[in-house]
């Protein structure tokens, strides 16, 4: 429980007891979170969402019927100790530290040479996204303070400390059919929250926004630092990838092909519906008595290529995604199962 400067808790606090207990109407309860949504600031979200959700009859009723599809509060709560914990030691602890809070079993697979490839070269690290953890978990396993992730801008609103390591991208709209195409009711729903505290901030139009960022992470890798992206979109993904990675590397390929190194990673043994189960169980106790039996999200990470193996100077981003996704694919082949029904490879599951 977080307290102030006179070591009370808010709730312990009489004034505040007080302000608690008055009701708030829903849509002054919404304009409250998203005003906390938009400034940002160490706590602000999770603050403002513990207030109205208890002052707000219509917000709680609201939100019963959510938590049964998306763990909404567990999220906030998993936001504001990623936030703190990146503010108190940095990126990598900072996820370790949220990630062991929250009880999730984790495991990072890393090859000496990706090892050595992480640490301090210039890189281009690029895989799957099955889950919401994937960023944090890798945040976690590569410890070097100039990696850069590609990511949706509102991550860098529900997480503020994150916005040093984002270069942020702009979704284009609408996105309902995709968003459902990737993870079902419940992605939608994802979406659709996002949407309500994202809804009359103006922005760029997304196309010259996302262009200019991956600009940014080809100067970034330019000057020896690393940038983490996936070029399947997120969720279930997709059999095809997105033309994002195939900028950033025809642009380095360039000059650059010889000094760059790709590094291609995978998460495994997770679904959208375990890792939402884990939000509903953290920081209760289970029935047995004892910590409920999770399996391990495992990390993997491929042998390190050099940029000039997969992309020539002349070659086209297309044809770069089109290698680099056949040789992701190489690396981590699709499950027996779904190769032999001809559907595409299920970068959520597990390679067996």
């Amino acid at each position: 429980m977080r307290r102030n400067e006179n070591g009370m808790s808010p709730e312990g606090n009489p004034a505040r007891r007080r302000r608690l207990r008055r009701p708030m109407s829903s849509r002054r309860a919404l304009r409250r979170v998203r005003k906390a949504y938009a400034r940002g600031g160490e706590g602000a979200l999770e603050t403002a969402f513990a207030d109205v959700r208890w002052r707000t009859r219509g917000f709680r009723a609201l939100l019963a019927t959510v938590e049964r599809f998306y763990p909404m509060s567990g999220i906030v709560r998993f936001a504001g100790e990623v936030d703190r914990g990146i503010r108190e030691g940095g990126l990598s602890t900072g996820c370790r530290v949220a990630a062991d809070r929250l009880g999730l079993p984790y495991e990072f697979d890393i090859p000496e040479a990706t090892r050595q490839v992480l640490a301090q070269a210039p890189a281009i690290l690029y895989g799957n996204h099955p889950t919401l953890f994937t960023p944090f978990l890798v945040g976690a396993a590569v410890d070097r303070p100039d990696v850069r992730f590609f990511m949706l801008s509102y991550v860098g609103r529900l997480i503020p400390a994150l916005r040093t390591y984002m270069l942020p991208l702009e979704a284009s709209a609408p996105r309902r059919f995709t968003e459902w195409r990737r993870g079902g009711t419940r992605r939608m729903i994802a979406y659709w929250l996002t949407g309500l505290l994202e809804r009359g901030r103006v922005r760029d139009e997304p196309k010259s926004v996302n262009r200019r960022r991956l600009m940014q992470g080809v100067d970034h890798v330019r000057s020896g630092g690393c940038v983490v992206i996936f070029p399947d979109g997120g969720g279930r993904g997709d059999s095809r990838w997105y033309p994002g990675v195939g900028v950033v590397a025809a642009a380095l390929a360039r000059s650059e092909g010889d000094r760059v190194a790709l590094v291609p990673m995978r998460e495994e043994g997770s679904t959208t519906r375990h890792v939402y189960a884990l939000f509903r169980c953290a920081g209760r106790p289970h029935p047995s008595g004892g910590s409920p039996e999770l399996t391990p999200i495992r990390i993997r990470f491929g042998d390190p290529v050099r940029l000039s193996d997969l992309a020539g100077p002349d070659s086209a981003p297309e044809e770069i995604v089109a290698r680099l996704q056949a040789h992701y694919e190489s690396v981590f082949p699709a499950p027996r199962r779904r190769r032999f029904l001809g559907l595409p490879p299920d970068r959520g599951a597990t390679a067996r």
